[in-house]
């Protein structure tokens, strides 16, 4: 798992080494167009699986979570790009960042689903713009609307989970929301007993079911 994740990290940060290369500005936006179509492609595909009955979508990755981590990395690029271009390229970026955020909701993962919410509300304060801030009250009340109207579809039931998140109707989602709990919860106590040596490489699973 860790090398996973050293693999994604590593991916990532070659585009920004190849990014950071390209001294050009015109070569560079069409090295980030290019990077962003390519995402925005992944998207439309993940959007096309979850119509298509997949529970959660996915793309060409294992899961939805690999999925979701790209997506928050290229929804940054994105929506920094279109604030800081005018024109065909800004609208461009916008697209993509309409299809990615789409998909990134797709993937039923409520720590994206926060991240980017977060994301979103600290760029439009920070930089004062009001289409970050709008868009984002857009996807809140969308959102609130699905939990509202449509309580027994996958994404309802996301935001329902988020909201009470100890409201056992949200099924599947409450209990991921209860193992969680418990799991951070002995994460905490397995801390304060063991504060500078931990339990060993490995060994958090043998010690888990003793607290």
């Amino acid at each position: 798992n860790s090398f996973k994740a050293v693999q994604q990290l590593g991916l990532m940060g070659m585009a920004l080494v190849v990014g950071n290369a390209v001294r050009e500005r015109r070569r560079l936006k069409v090295l980030v167009l290019v990077w962003l179509a390519g995402a925005a492609a992944v998207s439309l595909y993940a959007i096309g699986q979850y119509l298509a009955g997949e529970p959660r979508a996915r793309a060409f990755f294992d899961g939805p979570m690999p999925l979701a981590r790209i997506l928050i990395f290229a929804v940054a690029v994105a929506v920094t790009l279109s604030l800081c271009v005018t024109g065909p390229v800004r609208w461009f970026s916008l697209l993509c960042s309409a299809a990615m955020l789409a998909a990134l909701c797709l993937t039923l993962t409520r720590g994206a689903w926060l991240a980017m919410a977060a994301a979103l509300l600290f760029l439009g304060v920070f930089k004062k713009n009001r289409v970050v801030l709008a868009c984002l009250s857009l996807l809140l009340c969308l959102a609130v609307a699905l939990a509202a109207f449509y309580p027994d579809t996958q994404p309802g039931a996301l935001v329902r989970s988020i909201i009470h998140p100890a409201d056992p109707s949200s099924a599947r989602f409450y209990e991921s929301t209860y193992q969680r709990y418990w799991l951070y919860k002995s994460a905490v106590r397995i801390f304060l007993d063991h504060p500078i040596t931990g339990v060993g490489q490995r060994n958090f699973s043998k010690v888990y079911g003793s607290y």
